[in-house]
């Protein structure tokens, strides 16, 4: 039985995996190439030192008013994760610029805990690892960084849990 649940906002650069990443976890997956809009929840189990959690996604398009979720915000285990396409140089510029938007809205309600997600490690990477450490730089306090494959599934289930751990430790 879950003890208590983990909530998670997450968004990111178009394309990049977010979808497959939360299907993946929530048993979902499907391969496909259309992109999210608006916001869609969505829950998985994870285990953190042998304890069950709920972990609940937002998945939410740059665009969607985030006053809707202000009773998120308010609950206990708050992350937000912004995720890009390790394989596209772009798509990191789309989530720093995204997450950006984010924090200019949210101000002091931004979730402290904070994650970049590095997705479709299974090809190859098209950044520096120093542009990668500059956006975490610049989103501050605790940041995580987390690489995986949406697609295959690789480091898919570590990083999920990490990322309820890092949540739950705060």
């Amino acid at each position: 039985m879950a003890k208590e649940d983990i909530h998670v906002i997450i968004s990111g650069s178009r394309n990049a995996g977010i979808s497959s990443f939360i299907n993946q976890m929530a048993g979902d997956y499907e391969p496909h190439d259309e992109s999210g809009m608006g916001i869609d929840i969505q829950s998985a189990s994870v285990y953190v030192n042998k304890e069950e959690y709920n972990i609940l996604f937002y998945e939410i398009a740059s665009t969607f008013p985030l006053d809707s979720l202000k009773k998120i915000f308010q609950k206990k285990n708050v992350g937000i994760a912004i995720m890009f396409d390790v394989s596209n140089a772009v798509s990191l510029e789309f989530a720093e610029l995204i997450y950006n938007q984010i924090a200019e809205k949210l101000g002091t309600r931004l979730p402290r805990v904070k994650f970049l997600l590095g997705s479709h490690s299974d090809l190859p990477k098209a950044m520096p690892q120093e542009a990668i450490d500059a956006l975490m730089a610049g989103m501050g306090g605790k940041t995580y960084y987390l690489e995986f494959s949406a697609k295959t599934g690789e480091r898919l289930l570590e990083s999920l849990e990490r990322l309820a751990q890092r949540i739950l430790e705060k």
